[in-house]
Order: C-alpha cells, then structure tokens, then sequence
C-alpha cells in the first residue's frame, strides 16, 4: 500500500521530517504501507533511515497522479489539496501548517470536522 504526502508549494518541514523519522515509518509498515512517496516543495529535509520504499520531489504538474496511486494522503490543509484528495474519494489526513502566517488552513479544517 502507498502514502503520499504532499506540502504544496511552501515549505513544510515539520510535516516531511516527521514522516521520515525512523519511528513513523515503523508504524507505516505495521499498518501494512510500503510505499512512502512525498512532494516535498521548499522543505527543508533532515537525514533519514527508510523503513519504507521513500521517494521524494519537490514539485509535479501531475499530483493527482500521485494522489490516485495512494491509498492514504497526508496534506498541508491548502483548501485546493483538500478537495482535490476528497474528490478522488481517498483517505485524508489534513495537518495545519503552524508556520504559514495567515492561519486559513486552521480556519478550514475547523470548519471541516
């Protein structure tokens, strides 16, 4: 099974790093995931063990190619990802970016719940 996990076109390193640590792909492949696909933008990457086959990008024109081939997507919570992951009917986690400085991806996800 995939995971794709998407940033947009900021930087959302917390997001990235988090999901290269050695103990969130241990959980991943307990829940059955093998594969660990993440578009990436203007993060910044720490060093990282893969647990999991990892492959990572800045950009694609392409991300709904990305989101169909996953069973599990895990965003920044920008409105467009949101439902453009929810009109292909695949799992979603939104997480709010913190560092952004208007808060509208907190707002949404509030009012989403």
């Amino acid at each position: 099974m995939k995971v794709f996990v998407t940033v947009g076109t900021t930087s959302f390193s917390d997001l990235v790093n988090y999901m290269l640590l050695e103990s969130t792909q241990s959980t991943l492949k307990r829940l059955g995931y093998t594969q660990l696909t993440i578009q990436a933008g203007k993060s910044d990457i720490n060093n990282h063990l893969e647990l999991l086959g990892v492959s990572i990008f800045d950009y694609t024109m392409d991300l709904d190619r990305y989101i169909l081939e996953s069973d599990l997507v895990i965003s920044h919570a920008g409105a467009g990802t949101i439902f453009q992951v929810l009109y292909h009917r695949k799992r979603l986690v939104a997480v709010v970016n913190e560092s952004l400085m208007d808060n509208h991806q907190q707002e949404l996800v509030q009012e989403m719940q």
